[in-house]
């Protein structure tokens, strides 16, 4: 049933039916790859640009985790600035962006910590949103829905980029280039890459986390369509290599290039 403005009006909306897969890193050598001046990083680094980003990921296995970077754009000489969305040693998710627009040194824009547990063998939806529509940015992070809770959070000036805009780096996800040039890799499946350009409503997410609506277009909760800047379906293509995974957003965006193979995998959120 349609409603006004041609959103789908029900509360009882059953979960989308899914038939893809997820994309599948092997924790040896492949990860995924943005150049920059095109990557996710880089359209939400501008000055008070407020943002969501959200996708699934899972780490596969069992036991503890170590260090585990999600998303990275970062340049080993000094002054470049970086931007890391990580698992830390302590199990806690972290986000943390700095940059040298200020030219005293490396500024961090927004140092997030919140308390998670993750388990490996599971499932987990992340959003992460910024509001940087007032003097200093807000950012949050919801798990599978829900809120998490924030256990440190440095005040940063809205007004400021988040990373250099001089930052030739590219971005990737799965993977961590050490100073020396020595990657590390994880091992992790990833869907639903999705990114805004805007601050999803708590309605929104528990929309996005629970029932997995076409991000495209707006139904029940979920009013963020017009926003949406990039949505990567993953998985796509089951029967060969995610090789290149494409912009499904209708904006025409750079794909998510693999890099050394990674796989389509069966294995999925729901």
């Amino acid at each position: 049933m349609l409603g006004l403005g041609g959103n789908i009006q029900n509360d009882k909306i059953p979960k989308r039916a899914y038939t893809s897969g997820s994309t599948l890193l092997d924790g040896t050598n492949d990860y995924l790859k943005q150049d920059d001046g095109v990557s996710i990083i880089d359209l939400i680094s501008p000055a008070s640009t407020s943002f969501s980003i959200s996708f699934y990921f899972m780490m596969p296995g069992s036991g503890g985790t170590a260090q585990v970077m999600l998303m990275t754009k970062t340049k080993a000489a000094s002054g470049d600035g970086f931007l890391w969305l990580y698992i830390s040693g302590s199990n806690d998710l972290s986000l943390q962006a700095s940059n040298d627009e200020a030219g005293s040194g490396l500024q961090n824009q927004i140092l997030a910590v919140w308390d998670t547990n993750f388990v490996k063998g599971t499932w987990y939806h992340i959003t992460i949103t910024c509001d940087r529509s007032g003097t200093n940015s807000n950012t949050l992070a919801y798990v599978n829905g829900d809120v998490a809770t924030r256990s440190n959070h440095s005040t940063t000036a809205s007004n400021v980029a988040l990373i250099d805009t001089n930052n030739d780096a590219y971005m990737s996800m799965g993977t961590f280039n050490i100073n020396t040039g020595h990657f590390i890799y994880y091992n992790l499946h990833f869907d639903e890459i999705a990114v805004w350009n805007s601050v999803l409503t708590a309605d929104e997410i528990t929309e996005i986390a629970d029932k997995y609506p076409n991000l495209t277009q707006n139904v029940g909760d979920y009013a963020s369509s017009g926003t949406l800047l990039r949505y990567y379906r993953m998985g796509q293509d089951t029967s060969a290599s995610a090789i290149n995974i494409e912009d499904m957003s209708g904006n025409g965006g750079a794909p998510l290039a693999g890099i050394n193979a990674p796989t389509t995998s069966t294995t999925k959120p729901y």
